[in-house]
């Protein structure tokens, strides 16, 4: 018996011993006490009755009763009667409805032990206590229910029901017969696959039995691991009474391998279009089947007339269904090299177009490269060009685009495109066998065209400090090539002729030498008009149009002038002339002097030229008469000679007083004969000025001041202010030690009158007419060193104001020349003391 049946036998004793309680000792029983043990698990609190006794089962399932029989119930409902009590004192469901106490399945013990069961309000498996605070109606006796009857009558309780497996399980582990086989369980799976090869290594099972404390586990069977196939391992057990169990593991041994495949031949094969397709086959071995290449499967065709990458799979399955597959690429390809067109976009030759700044430019060329096929490795540095510059390059596969730029103007050299061979490939690596190349006609050349009107001949004047090589075509259906100076052409009648000219011309140049030769100057009354500048590379433009009287500029386009230093005497005694130039760019021009002399109708906007470049801007609106523009953007900081610049430009009047003239060292006559110009000038660096002479000369409406200038370096002071009838400004802050000539210097200056006394003109040697006719000068003189001066002719003559003034402290000793020194001068003055011989 197992351990736990031992315990009713103790309690029974002990109960004994101690008399079981008041009920035992009670004096109204006479007869030995009636003792029992209620067993499914032992039951408690449940209801008994024995003779006039009723009572709980207790601890155990103990119950006492002075007599038999004794009739159980719960809540009321009856469950059953016994009538005598076995020796070991246990009464077991079996013994209540009167079955045998191995019988675990019938009808009458499954209904019992599963009302028990269910009314069971502890979580004790191993004690069943009755909850008695339910009762129970019914119109049958529990004997007269049949199982499914009690059920309904618990389940109207809102007990949750035993299942008859579990109340079946609870009696035999608890009834004194030992009905139960041992209990194995599987370590691991019940069903386990390897792979054929791999060990197996069992891992057991686990045996144990609900009263013996050791029963054996016996193992049979085995796993032949290098076949294929299904292998069964038993685990058996039987305790001491018999009772025995068995469990088995399933172990497959399975192919996993797929088989080998192997290709004959390459994976990769190269067939040429239209060739012939000879299949290799492959191998194909299996780790348990052997060699099965006879059922590889093949799938995909080769079609070798059509280029294209044709995909061969071959698959073999082993008697497992493991699959291998392979692949064979067939690439039909196309072996003939590729061939190229070179096309361009230009129906015939390439010429120059005007831009919308009114410049030639030569069109750009955009050239096609179209090949028969797509092709690889082929770029720009494939392409050779002659006569061009490689731009914007693109395109892919059978099509390249490259624009062609940097195309000479003034040229007919025609631009050859060349694509050696050897340079590009198919896409299977045929390399073209052949050069490309292809030619462009090009003529940028524009021509020089002009306007003349003769009585019979015009001469293209030239300038011998040039190279020439240009045609002309007269107009008249003639024509001269291949010209390389001075050319004269006879015309058979009068009349207006345009003349166009082509090819290498660097300068249009009416010789100055010849000014009074009657056929020159006649020449140059014949030209009328420039109707196109044309692509000419002009180097320079001195003289250009010197003394064209009636010349007339078209607004078509503009002069290259890139290379163009000199526009000295451009226009020159063009009286006529007055069009637009001031979209020129004349950034690289050094010398712009006699530009405008004598250009007496010339009035247009010159302000955004770029005269950053010029050093030479002598004479360069002399004369001008009409001209009065603003100047005022100009960046002159690299002039040097601005001399006679304005001189009888009658009407100009525009402000400079931005110009940096820092680097000037020529001002002489610059503002001569201006007689409306009086604008500031007190901002001018002219630090490095030599040369003021006749600087304001007749400039008889100016009156600014000049007093911050540093003339320092002015050596000749020669009628600066002669006739500058207006001019009154104070001077006396001017360091004139380094001036040599100050005659006329204020000569016919009628309204100036400022202290001059401070001057340091030791260095003086010329003071000749100096204040003549300075009507209005009346300052002290006497500090001044006049001891280096050799003439003082007319210094002071009609000088009707200058009085009261002592100069008799002048060293005169130098002066060889004083004549009419205070001719009709003003009153009371003390002259210097003359040397006599």
């Amino acid at each position: 018996m197992i351990v736990k049946k031992s315990f009713y036998g103790l309690v029974f004793v002990l109960l004994f011993l101690t008399g079981c309680g008041s009920d035992i000792s009670s004096a109204e029983y006479t007869e030995v006490p009636k003792k029992g043990y209620v067993i499914d698990a032992p039951v408690v609190n449940l209801t008994y009755s024995c003779g006039t006794k009723v009572a709980k089962t207790t601890e155990g399932g103990l119950f006492i009763c002075p007599t038999l029989p004794v009739t159980f119930s719960v809540g009321g409902l009856t469950l059953g009667t016994i009538t005598n009590i076995n020796n070991d004192s246990k009464v077991f469901v079996q013994d209540i409805v009167k079955s045998n106490r191995n019988d675990f399945t019938s009808t009458e013990v499954l209904k019992l032990a599963l009302f028990l069961q269910t009314l069971n309000k502890s979580n004790d498996k191993n004690q069943i206590i009755i909850d008695d605070s339910i009762t129970f109606s019914s119109e049958n006796s529990f004997s007269e229910m049949n199982i499914t009857e009690v059920e309904t009558l618990l389940k109207d309780k809102n007990l949750t029901l035993v299942s008859q497996s579990e109340v079946e399980q609870h009696l035999r582990e608890f009834s004194d017969i030992d009905t139960l086989s041992p209990t194995i369980t599987l370590n691991g799976e019940a069903n386990i696959t390897i792979a054929k090869g791999t060990t197996y290594k069992d891992p057991g099972a686990n045996v144990s039995d609900d009263r013996d404390t050791t029963v054996t586990l016996n193992t049979t069977g085995s796993v032949d691991n290098t076949k294929v196939g299904i292998y069964t391992i038993t685990y058996t057990s039987t305790d001491k009474v018999g009772n025995t169990s068995s469990v088995t593991r399933t172990v497959t041994v399975v192919d996993v391998l797929a088989p080998t495949l192997s290709l004959i031949g390459e994976s990769t094969i190269i067939l040429a279009q239209n060739g012939i397709y000879n299949e290799l086959g492959a191998t194909a071995l299996d780790n348990v089947d052997g060699d099965i290449s006879s059922n590889i499967t093949i799938t995909g065709q080769v079609d070798s007339k059509v280029l294209g990458s044709y995909k061969l799979t071959y698959n073999s399955t082993d008697k497992a269904g493991n699959t291998s597959s392979l692949i064979r690429t067939v690439n039909v390809v196309d072996q003939t090299a590729p061939t190229l067109t070179i096309l361009d976009d230009k129906l015939g030759t390439l010429r120059a177009t005007l831009n919308e700044s009114k410049r030639w430019i030569p069109n750009n060329l955009l050239l096609v490269f179209e090949f028969s096929e797509p092709v690889v490795g082929f770029d720009i540095n494939d392409i050779s060009i002659s006569s061009g510059v490689k731009g914007a390059f693109s395109g892919s596969g059978t099509s390249y685009i490259l624009e062609v730029n940097g195309i000479a103007l003034n040229s007919k050299i025609p631009i050859v495109v060349t694509v050696a061979e050897g340079t590009y490939s198919d896409n299977f690596g045929n390399l073209n066998t052949t050069a490309n190349q292809m030619t462009q006609p090009v003529n940028t050349e524009i021509p020089f065209i002009t306007v003349w009107d003769t009585e019979d001949n015009i001469t293209i004047p030239t300038n011998p400090e040039f190279t020439y090589n240009y045609s002309v075509d007269w107009g008249d259906g003639t024509y001269d090539v291949n010209v390389t100076g001075d050319i004269t052409h006879e015309y058979a009648a009068s009349g207006q002729y345009t003349v166009s000219i082509g090819g290498k011309f660097p300068s249009l140049y009416f010789n100055l030498e010849d000014d009074y030769n009657e056929s020159k100057l006649s020449n140059n009354e014949k030209i009328l008009a420039v109707e196109q500048w044309g692509t000419i590379e002009w180097q320079s433009m001195e003289q250009a149009f010197y003394n064209c009287f009636s010349l007339e500029i078209d607004q078509v386009d503009i002069p290259n002038l890139e290379d163009v230093y000199s526009m000295k005497s451009m226009f020159q005694g063009a009286e006529y002339f007055n069009d637009p130039l001031d979209d020129w760019d004349v950034s690289s021009v050094d010398d712009m002097s006699y530009m405008f002399a004598g250009a007496l109708d010339f009035n247009q906007s010159l302000n955004d030229w770029d005269v950053s470049a010029v050093e030479d801007m002598s004479y360069m609106f002399q004369g001008a008469e009409s001209f009065n523009q603003p100047l005022n953007n100009w960046q002159v900081n690299y002039v040097e000679d601005m001399s006679h610049m304005f001189e009888g430009a009658t009407d100009f009047n525009q402000s400079l007083n931005d110009w940096n003239v820092g680097f000037v060292n020529d001002m002489s006559y610059m503002f001569a004969s201006t007689p409306v110009f009086n604008q500031p000038l007190n901002n001018w660096d002219v630090s490095f000025v030599g040369n003021m002479s006749s600087m304001f000369s007749q400039a008889i409406n100016f009156n600014q001041e000049l007093n911050d200038w540093d003339v320092s370096f002015v050596d000749n002071m020669n009628a600066t202010f002669a006739e500058a009838w207006a001019f009154n400004q104070p001077l006396d802050n001017w360091d004139t030690s380094d001036v040599e000539n100050m005659s006329d210097m204020f000569a016919g200056a009628v309204s100036f009158n400022q202290p001059l006394n401070s001057w340091d003109v030791s260095f003086v040697q010329d003071m000749s007419y100096m204040f003549t006719r300075a009507e209005l000068f009346n300052q002290p003189l006497d500090n001044w060193d006049t001891s280096y001066v050799n003439n003082m002719e007319s210094m002071f003559a009609y000088a009707e104001n200058f009085s009261n003034q002592d100069l008799s402290a002048w060293d005169v000793s130098e002066v060889t020349n004083h004549s009419d020194f205070s001719t009709e001068w003003g009153e009371n003055n003390i002259e210097p003391t003359w040397v006599t011989e």
